[in-house]
């Protein structure tokens, strides 16, 4: 039987399985200076031993497996030397509980990271997305995988992504604009993935409206693939209407040295979700109405947060939400349906280009994983609208890695595609998920010429892989390196500006064989074969 472990940002379908299902709670929340005395947050209107107090109730009160944060002091500043791990021995890991771990970041002013429930989880990989616009920040990606309980047996899981933000405060024209550049900064990111997935995207994003341009890129991407979504379905003015009340975040108070004033009137604080998580498309979904603000019970628009009667949470939760933060936390629920790989796989499917254009052919490309020598030949199975394929193309296998192309057609042309795995008597054993792109103008696209010129990959490898080339434009590059039987042994994202670049990646825990490295952009997508000796 084989044993696999596959990314749920890829596209799989399998033939043999055992189910597993779990809930994964998810909280993001601002804690306003955090470990951090600056401007009216003292040691004394803002001390982080009470902090962590009522930060102990909130969470004993919610338990939530993924713990996401804004404004953790991230500089080790006085009066705490280590404030992630501070906050973690003294607000999560108490009173019993031990299975809560933190994660690691930049030294930054302020940190955005996540804690998590090792039990339920494991954290695969941390990608920091390093910027400056007014400031020097740092947003965190950070990849979990399902700590299902048979992982050991069948090396199989479920992976998703949480990209954490802060992004810029104010409503003068520069900050609204600043704010449309992080974003586009993090819709890079995610298209720089090369596919859809699984993601989160959290944080207190300072919007006041869903007109503004930084939401417009979130939920109206160029790409429509990596288009998210608002779970809650509470599009529209936020700011000051009483109709969005019960998602306003922000403030919990009307007065105080610490705290933002101005009472409850604005929605800052955001869990957005992929289209594959809204659909449950790769195992993990969105639990229906299960998105909500903590301790928001719609009683306190405009003023400070209601502590006393507050009807959606405790009286002692409720207290220690007003004391804690001028923000209220936001929550939703994800459901795990995780299926086991054993025998029989199709996924890694993507495209070159990764836009596809109206001037060239697009090359399909996909791995198999056929531990019985169930599938004779790969094919393309393609058409122009969703759940009718009447064209066929055959596509050509390099080991397990195979190809196929698909005509050019004119600007607009919608393609929808599967793969599908035909045996000796030539009927369909194994099949993908639809696929689809919409063909597009090359003038708005960049190819592989247009952003890296001369590029270079070693293809026989000893210690490292090295890569370099000129890059013509600034550029966030992501490196995969695949296995032949569709195992990601690495996957780094890193942004490169422009001009000449070289990269060294070590392969000391890679074992030797035949891969392929796959190198991506937001507009491109390439892949060598490369030989680990």
């Amino acid at each position: 039987m084989g044993k696999r472990i596959y990314l749920f940002v890829c596209f799989s379908i399998f033939s043999f399985y055992t189910n597993a299902q779990d809930t994964i709670k998810v909280m993001h929340y601002n804690l306003l200076y955090y470990g951090k005395n600056i401007y009216g947050c003292t040691s004394v209107t803002n001390a982080v031993d009470a902090k962590n107090g009522y930060l102990k109730a909130i969470i004993k009160h919610v338990k939530p497996d993924i713990f996401t944060v804004n404004e953790l002091d991230g500089e080790n500043a006085y009066p705490v030397t280590d404030d992630a791990s501070y906050l973690l021995a003294n607000a999560l890991n108490v009173d019993g509980v031990n299975y809560y771990s933190r994660t690691s970041f930049p030294k930054t002013f302020l940190a955005n990271t996540v804690f998590y429930n090792t039990q339920k989880l494991k954290l695969k990989s941390h990608t920091p997305i390093s910027f400056s616009i007014s400031t020097s920040k740092v947003f965190n990606a950070y990849t979990f995988y399902y700590n299902a309980p048979d992982l050991e047996v069948t090396n199989d899981t479920v992976f998703f992504t949480c990209v954490i933000a802060h992004l810029k405060a104010g409503s003068y024209s520069s900050d609204i604009e600043e704010r449309n550049s992080e974003a586009g900064i993090i819709m890079d990111y995610f298209m720089s993935l090369g596919q859809a997935g699984n993601y989160l995207f959290m944080g207190d994003l300072n919007l006041y409206t869903s007109t503004e341009g930084a939401f417009q890129k979130f939920i109206n991407p160029a790409n429509p693939v990596y288009k998210l979504y608002d779970p809650a379905n509470q599009i529209g003015e936020w700011n000051n209407n009483y109709d969005y009340r019960f998602v306003h975040t922000q403030s919990t108070h009307t007065s105080g040295d610490c705290h933002s004033t101005g009472g409850m009137d604005d929605r800052f604080d955001f869990i957005l979700a992929s289209d594959y998580i809204m659909n449950g498309t790769q195992k993990i979904q969105y639990v229906p109405n299960s998105y909500k603000v903590i301790g928001q019970d719609g009683s306190s628009f405009n003023n400070s947060l209601n502590a006393t009667s507050n009807t959606s949470v405790p009286t002692d939760v409720a207290q220690a939400l007003y004391n804690m933060s001028d923000h209220l936390p936001v929550y939703l629920e994800l459901k795990i349906d995780q299926t086991s790989v054993t025998e029989l796989n199709i996924n890694n499917i993507y495209t070159n280009p990764s836009n596809p254009n109206s001037t060239s052919i697009t090359t399909i490309y996909a791995t198999l994983t056929d531990v019985a020598n169930k599938v004779d030949q790969m094919k393309i199975l393609w058409g122009n609208t969703s759940g009718n394929y009447p064209n066929r193309v055959s596509m050509t296998a390099s080991e397990n890695l195979y190809t196929g192309p698909i005509s050019q057609f004119p600007i607009g042309t919608e393609i929808y595609y599967k793969i599908a795995g035909y045996n000796s008597s030539d009927e369909i054993v194994i099949i993908s998920n639809e696929n689809h792109f919409t063909v597009s103008d090359p003038l708005n696209y960049n190819s592989i010429e247009n952003i890296i010129e001369k590029l270079n990959v070693s293809s026989l490898v000893f210690e490292n892989i090295t890569i370099s080339g000129n890059l013509l434009k600034d550029s966030n590059l992501k490196i995969e390196l695949i296995s032949l039987n569709g195992e990601t042994k690495i996957s780094n994202s890193t942004f490169i500006t422009k001009g000449y670049f070289k990269i060294n990646i070590p392969i000391e825990n890679i074992a030797k064989g035949i891969y392929l490295l796959r190198l991506s952009t937001s507009n491109f997508t390439t892949s060598e074969k490369i030989i680990i000796q």
